[in-house]
Parts: C-alpha cells; sequence; structure tokens
C-alpha cells in the first residue's frame, strides 16, 4: 500500500527530493504547511502542504514550496515534523526529536517519490538540506538537518547521507521500477478524468520507458490540458512521438519547442493542436486528452513505422539525406540521371537555364 496520500503526486518533470526536519513539533504547523510538500508528522501521518509538487516545477510565478535556499525549481521537499529547540553543537534534540519510526517512513516516501517520478538516487537527486552545500555548491545558511540520528549520534552526517541514499535505493527495489508504486493516484494539476479502457502494455519503448505513460497505460487515468501552459511529465514523449511520425510521412503538424528547446515538455497549444490531428488520423474521439484510446493509437502506430522502419536506421538515414552526408538509392539514381540528362543538353540551353 502506498504511503504517500494519492491526492499529492502531480504530473510534472522534477529533478529531486530533499529531506528535512521542520524545526518544530510532532504535529505540522502552518510554517511547515507553507514550506514543504510532503510532511511526517511524529505519529506516522503522511500530510500534504499548502503547495503542490507542480508548484516547484517552475518557481518563476513566486508561488511555490521554499524549502531549500535556491534549490527549490524541479525540487521535492519531504520533511520530518520534529526537533523544535534543537541544538547543532554540542548536539541537542530539543524536546521533540525525530523519531526512527519518521525515517524510515521519510525513506518509504522518498522512494515512492523517486519511483513516480523516474528520479535517480545519487547524491545530488537525494539529498539532506545539511548535504546541499557540499554536494550541489549551492550556498545554505549553516543547514544541518537532518543529518543526525537522535537514536545514534555516533554516525558522522556522511554516513547518514550514505545510508539515507542507500535505504532510498533498497526501498525502491522492492517497490520495483516496473511496477507503480502508486496505480490509482489521481493527476489533479493536469486534471486526470476517468477512462472506461482495460489495463493495457505500451510496445513502443519510446511511450513503454515513461512512467506517467505506463500509469496511464495501467489504470483508467487520462491527461487532458492544464488551465496554462506548463511541464507535465509524460508530455515530452507524446511530443517526440507525433514528430517522430510527422518526420515518417504521416499528416501531422510538428510541435516546435522554440530556442533551446525551451518549452520541450510543456503541455500547451502546440501539443493540444498536434494532439487533435493525430486523433482526427486515427479516427478516434477528438479532445486533445491523453488516455487509453489515444495511447493504444499511437503505440500502434509507432509499431506499425518500427516494424517498416527500424527506428535507429530510418530515422538516421533520413538525418543523413537531409544532411548531405548519404544519399539514398532513389535519390543517387536521381542526380545520375538528372547528370545524364544534362550532357545531352546543347550547350545553349543550358545557359539560359542557369
Amino acid at each position: 500500500m502506498p504511503t504517500i496520500p494519492r491526492n499529492l503526486l502531480s504530473p510534472c518533470s522534477m529533478k529531486q527530493v530533499i529531506c528535512h526536519w521542520s524545526e518544530g513539533n510532532y504535529k505540522a504547523n502552518s510554517t511547515d504547511i507553507e514550506h514543504y510538500h510532503i510532511l511526517i508528522e511524529g505519529d506516522g501521518t503522511v500530510r500534504g502542504g499548502d503547495h503542490t509538487i507542480d508548484d516547484n516545477s517552475n518557481t518563476g510565478d513566486n508561488d511555490y514550496a521554499a524549502h531549500t535556499l535556491n534549490a527549490n525549481t524541479g525540487s521535492i521537499g519531504v520533511a520530518c515534523c520534529c526537533m523544535v529547540g534543537c541544538q547543532e553543537s554540542p548536539f541537542k534534540p530539543g524536546s521533540q526529536p525525530m523519531k526512527k519510526s519518521q525515517w524510515d517512513t521519510m525513506v518509504q516516501v522518498v522512494a515512492e517519490l523517486c519511483q513516480f517520478y523516474g528520479i535517480p538516487v545519487t547524491p545530488t537527486t537525494v539529498l539532506g538540506h545539511g548535504e546541499v552545500q557540499a554536494n550541489l555548491g549551492i550556498t545554505q545558511k549553516g543547514k544541518w538537518d537532518p543529518m543526525v540520528w537522535p537514536w545514534d549520534t555516533s554516525r558522522t552526517r556522511a554516513q547518514v547521507g550514505a545510508a539515507l541514499r542507500k535505504q532510498v535505493a533498497a526501498a525502491l527495489a522492492k517497490l520495483g521500477r516496473g511496477a507503480s508504486a502508486v496505480r490509482a493516484a489521481a493527476i489533479p494539476t493536469a486534471a486526470a478524468a476517468a477512462s472506461d479502457g482495460d489495463s493495457y502494455t505500451l510496445r513502443s519503448a519510446l511511450l513503454a520507458n515513461d512512467p506517467t505513460l505506463r500509469q496511464i497505460a495501467e489504470t483508467s487515468l487520462v491527461l487532458v490540458e492544464p488551465e496554462q501552459p506548463k511541464l507535465v511529465a509524460g508530455i515530452e514523449a507524446i511530443q517526440e512521438a507525433i514528430n517522430r511520425l510527422a518526420t515518417a510521412g504521416v499528416a501531422l503538424p510538428r510541435i516546435r519547442f522554440g530556442a533551446g528547446d525551451k518549452y520541450r515538455g510543456w503541455f500547451g497549444p502546440q501539443t493540444v493542436d498536434a494532439l487533435r490531428a493525430f486523433q482526427r488520423f486515427a479516427g478516434i474521439g477528438i479532445d486533445a486528452k491523453i488516455g487509453d484510446h489515444t495511447l493504444r493509437a499511437l503505440d500502434n502506430l509507432l509499431e506499425k513505422f518500427h516494424r517498416r522502419n527500424p527506428p535507429v536506421q530510418y530515422f538516421h538515414q533520413r538525418l543523413d539525406e537531409l544532411s548531405g552526408r548519404r544519399r539514398c538509392p532513389g535519390i543517387r539514381f536521381f542526380r545520375r540521371r538528372t547528370k545524364s540528362l544534362s550532357r545531352n543538353q546543347p550547350r545553349k540551353q543550358m545557359c539560359m537555364r542557369a
């Protein structure tokens, strides 16, 4: 059974999880709720903060969970509610020290987040607040949470950080990266809706390698356009699939991402138009939603072109043709034939055409 409440998981692109203690009481207060996405209270309750995880996918609007100085974009903040009145040196845990049960729950929460968002377990992607300055090179104001275990103060901070990642990796292995730990999770930020489709196994590697699309295929979830264009998990793979089909000759509009691919993975008007065009081409309901029918149709068409043209060979061939490094036999024949015909044309006529 998942530890994280299903409504707390937003489909978006996140790159890391930073762990904290709140320096408050065992019960989350208004400050805790304002600054962290997920909180573990003293009695083991796992609750959400005021901000969704998706709020931190883009912090330019100043409406996000500010849990770590200058490291909030793409970052999920998880905190144990505890350690009020703590002191770093000499160490004092305060009147409500972090419990081992809270730490263990935090480990499970982080593992589920890593699975849902496809975050690898490394020193720069899963870490404590007290490791941010050393691991990410981002100056902090003397932060050291949650790098001391009140139940075992013999461990160094480096050992606690290493233990965090080792325990998260072990919990993640038990969950299984291929299985969905949050199979029934709602996707509120992208406004999920129910679908009547049965569980479906994606065959295209492009789609199957995306955890959000696997979840949609395995459950009854549907992604719909958010109120404002934004990064949404699963959209980049959909965009790439549509662009591949357009390149292969299917009458679909190509999705442009702007300078430096700035808007790659954003669910906005271009993607909506491309989805509608694809649904029209596939002969299914035209609603720009990504659910069972759309995902199956896209997967089937990708596999169809996969069988006709092995993907690596086909797309490399197309790139070579476009760049002039290598020309397919038909182009070579056309050029030879044109050259041959040109030799038979009168010199004066050739000059007039030039």
